[in-house]
C-alpha cells in the first residue's frame, strides 16, 4: 500500500490533536464553572451572614480563609463613600478596591446579583446590597473587634442609632484564572512534545507496515514461482506420456514423483512457518541427547550424500550432551543444515559438538566455496537467493526453530567452505 507512513502520520496527529481539544476545551469549562460556582457560593454565604437577623452584625474575614475562592467586603454609605464610623473594611489593596468602589458607583444596583465584571485586566464577582447597621454613639462601649453585642450595649445605656448603607462584596478570580493559563501553556508544550514522538512512531510503525507488506508481496510471488516451476514440470511430462511423445515413461514418472515430492516439502514447510507466524506451534520440552539426534538427522540424508560422493564426518564426545528440546522440530532444523551442507559440499561435511557449562554448540561445515560475503547477512531470509543458490525457506524455518528453543543460529565461512553454527 502506497503512502502508509502519511497516512498513520495524519491519522495520529489527528487523533492526538482532536483528542487534546477536547480535553482542553473540558478543562477550560470545568475549571470556568468551578470557579464560578465557587466564588458565588462564597459570596451568598458571606451576605447570608451579614444580613442575618442574629443578635450580631459580624464582618469576619477569617472563615473566607477557609474557602477556596476568598471574599473581601466593602462598607460605603448610600452614596458610595467610605463608611469609617466603626471599622475600616478597606483591604491592603486600597487601588484595587477604589476601582471597584467606582465601577459600583457607575452600575449601582442592589439587588444582590452576583455579577462577574473585568477591571483594569482584574477578573471579579461582585455583588452589591443594602445592609441596616446598627451602631452606638459612644466611644466608651466595650466593642469586640469581629462583632457588636447589641443586647449588652443597649443594656450600658448607649444611644442606638441605624443607618442603610452599601454592603459590596467581591471575590478577586484572576489568580485563579492565571494558574488556569498556566496549565494550560504547560499542556501545550506536553502536547506539543507528545505530538512531535508520536509523529515519528507513526512514520517509525508506517514504515514497517509497508516493510511487512512488501516482504509479503515478495513472499507471495516466491512461493508462486516455487510452486510454478514444479507444476510445470509436472504437466509437461504427463501431456507427454499422454500424448506418448516421451518414450521412456518411466523416467518422465519419476521425474513427476521428485517434482511431487519437491511441491510437498515446500507446502510442509509452509505451512509449518505459518504456524510459527502465528504461535500456534509449540514446544514439547524433553531431554535429548543430542549426538543421537544428529546421526539420526545424517541417515535421513545418507543416500543424498552418497549419491554426491560427500562424506559426513562426526567429532563428539563419548558421553552424549543432554538438552532440552523438541526432537521432532530440532530434527527438521538440523536435517535442513545438513541438507544445505551437502548440496554445496565437494567432498566432505563435518559435525562438531562442544560442551560448555551453560549451553552446547554444534558446527555444520562444508568443503565448498563458501558463502558469499553479500549473502552472509540474508541467508536466513524468507526466500532469498544468493548468488549460487535457490530460493527457499528451509535456513529460515530452522532459524525460526532455533529461535523457538532460545537459541542461536549463525552463519559464516571457514578457510574452506561455509560453517552454520548453533547455540542451544
Amino acid at each position: 500500500m502506497k503512502n502508509t507512513k502519511k497516512q498513520i502520520f495524519i491519522f495520529t496527529i489527528s487523533i492526538i490533536v482532536l483528542s487534546s481539544v477536547i480535553l482542553m476545551s473540558s478543562f477550560n469549562l470545568v475549571m470556568q464553572n468551578y470557579i464560578k460556582s465557587e466564588a458565588i457560593k462564597t459570596i451568598t454565604k458571606k451576605m447570608n451572614v451579614y444580613k442575618s437577623e442574629s443578635g450580631n452584625v459580624t464582618f469576619d474575614t477569617t472563615e473566607s480563609i477557609k474557602d477556596s475562592v476568598p471574599v473581601n467586603n466593602i462598607l460605603l454609605t448610600l452614596n458610595y463613600e467610605p463608611f469609617v464610623k466603626i471599622i475600616s473594611f478597606y483591604s491592603e489593596n486600597k487601588i484595587m478596591e477604589d476601582k471597584i468602589i467606582e465601577y459600583c458607583k457607575q452600575n449601582p444596583r442592589t439587588d444582590e446579583e452576583i455579577q462577574f465584571v473585568s477591571i483594569n485586566n482584574e477578573d471579579f464577582y461582585i455583588a452589591q446590597t443594602h445592609l441596616k447597621t446598627i451602631y452606638y454613639n459612644s466611644t466608651e462601649a466595650n466593642i469586640n473587634e469581629n462583632a457588636i453585642n447589641i443586647e449588652e450595649t443597649e443594656n450600658a445605656g448607649l444611644k442606638k442609632e441605624e443607618e442603610e448603607d452599601i454592603l459590596i462584596l467581591y471575590s478577586r478570580v484572576t489568580p485563579l484564572s492565571i494558574l488556569s493559563k498556566s496549565i494550560n501553556i504547560v499542556f501545550l508544550v506536553i502536547l506539543l512534545v507528545f505530538t512531535i514522538l508520536s509523529g515519528f512512531l507513526g512514520i517509525r510503525i508506517g514504515k514497517q507496515i509497508e516493510n511487512s507488506q512488501k516482504k509479503l508481496k515478495e513472499f507471495f510471488q516466491n512461493v508462486s514461482h516455487e510452486l510454478k516451476t514444479p507444476i510445470m514440470s509436472i504437466q509437461g511430462y504427463a501431456e507427454g506420456i499422454q500424448t506418448k511423445v516421451i518414450e521412456d515413461q518411466s523416467k518422465a514418472i519419476e521425474i513427476i514423483i521428485n517434482e511431487s515430492d519437491k511441491m510437498s516439502d515446500l507446502v510442509e514447510e509452509l505451512l509449518y512457518i505459518s504456524k510459527i507466524d502465528s504461535g500456534q506451534l509449540t514446544v514439547k520440552k524433553e531431554p535429548i541427547a543430542i549426538n543421537e539426534l544428529l546421526y539420526d538427522c545424517s541417515k535421513s540424508i545418507e543416500m543424498i550424500a552418497k549419491n554426491k560422493g560427500i562424506e559426513i564426518n562426526f567429532n563428539f564426545d563419548e558421553i552424549s550432551p543432554i538438552i532440552y528440546g523438541d526432537e521432532k522440530q530440532l530434527s527438521k532444523a538440523f536435517t535442513n543444515i545438513l541438507i544445505n551442507a551437502v548440496k554445496y559440499a565437494k567432498s566432505e561435511v563435518s559435525i562438531k559438538c562442544n560442551k560448555h557449562k551453560k549451553y552446547i554448540e554444534i558446527f555444520f561445515c562444508d568443503d565448498g566455496d563458501g558463502i558469499n560475503e553479500k549473502d552472509l547477512s540474508h541467508v536466513f531470509e524468507r526466500f532469498y537467493k544468493g548468488k549460487n543458490g535457490n530460493t527457499g525457506i528451509g535456513l529460515a524455518l530452522t532459524k525460526e526453530i532455533i529461535d523457538i528453543h532460545k537459541g542461536k543460529l549463525t552463519a559464516g565461512n571457514l578457510h574452506k567452505g561455509a560453517v552454520f553454527k548453533v547455540i542451544l
